[in-house]
C-alpha cells in the first residue's frame, strides 16, 4: 500500500469540508495542527505528527493563539497570585 499523498488528498478531499476557505498542503497542514492544538495535544506531538525538525517551527506557523484560552491562564494567574501575596480585587 502507499503512502496518502497529502497535496492530492488536500485538494480532492478537503475543499466541500472548509466552505471557500484557501486550501492546498499547507492550509490543510496549518488547520491540522490549529485544530490539534484545539484539542489538547503537545507541541512536541503536533510537531512529531506534521514532522517539523524542530518544534519552533510548528509553535511560531501552525499553531493559533486561542484568547478564550488566553483569558483563562491570565484570570488563574491572578487567583493564585492574589492567594499567594494576598493581593486582589
Amino acid at each position: 500500500m502507499r503512502p496518502i499523498n497529502l497535496d492530492n488528498f488536500s485538494r480532492r478531499d478537503i475543499p466541500p469540508h472548509i466552505n471557500g476557505a484557501g486550501y492546498g498542503c499547507h492550509a490543510f497542514r496549518r488547520g491540522l495542527g490549529a485544530r490539534l492544538n484545539e484539542g489538547g495535544v503537545d507541541g512536541k506531538l503536533i510537531q512529531s505528527i506534521l514532522r517539523h525538525a524542530d518544534v519552533s517551527t510548528t509553535m511560531a506557523f501552525y499553531l493559533l493563539p486561542d484568547q478564550a484560552q488566553a483569558q483563562k491562564g491570565l484570570k488563574k494567574l491572578e487567583e493564585v497570585a492574589g492567594k499567594k501575596y494576598n493581593i486582589g480585587a
